[in-house]
């Protein structure tokens, strides 16, 4: 019986060893956060949180979602990303306004410091669209609300949705198409924060 359990459990190694041919390691596609900062952008004295953003499961995975139809969605073979959806924007986000020079600080949850306003995000779109039949083209989309935290009054809420086409139809393209809408939608968020929070009563240059 032993001897019997022993080459049960031989015969099992060397299947799982010389198994079927191994997958192709994922290329990791990491975005580049520089999104564009504006001169004309106002400054305001405030603290800033923001929040990791909320969105659906598909989204938040390290895999790169794509459309190959309206009504289809699938994760692309080959590549990934270096973190989840969601942190690669809270990521891009945080970067980008603390490049500013703007804010007084731009912050995380949990960081040990007390903001005065923060940035909640809904992402929507962070995927690869072939549903054109041509090469793909990169969106990104999320709605942002800014809410003061001593009152809870919400300053506004927007809806920011960038594209980028992609130079050819291979996931690395479609990835690096996907990382271009994010900077410009990134930039385009950081400069509507700002004027939000300048017109609260912060300092304005």
């Amino acid at each position: 019986m032993k001897r019997s359990v022993g080459l049960l459990l031989l015969t099992l190694t060397l299947a799982g060893c010389l198994g079927g041919p191994r997958k192709a390691p994922r290329e990791i596609v990491a975005p580049l956060l520089d999104a564009a900062v504006a001169a004309e952008w106002p400054a305001a004295d405030q603290q800033l949180i923001v929040v990791a953003p909320s969105a659906s499961s598909l989204l938040d995975s390290r895999r790169v979602l794509s459309r190959p139809a309206p009504d289809r969605l699938a994760y692309l073979a080959g590549v990934s990303w270096p973190d989840n959806a969601p942190r690669l924007l809270q990521d891009a986000v945080i970067d980008t306004l603390q490049r500013s020079g703007r804010l007084r600080a731009v912050l995380r949850p949990g960081s040990g410091l007390r903001g005065e306003f923060v940035l909640n995000l809904d992402l929507v779109r962070f995927e690869a669209d072939y549903s054109a039949g041509r090469a793909s083209t990169g969106r990104v989309e999320f709605t942002a609300t800014l809410v003061q935290l001593a009152s809870g009054r919400a300053l506004g809420s927007r809806r920011f949705a960038c594209a980028q086409a992609a130079d050819t139809r291979d996931a690395g393209a479609a990835a690096t198409a996907i990382s271009q809408a994010l900077r410009t939608c990134v930039s385009e968020l950081a400069g509507w924060s700002l004027a939000a929070l300048a017109g609260s009563g912060g300092r304005s240059d």
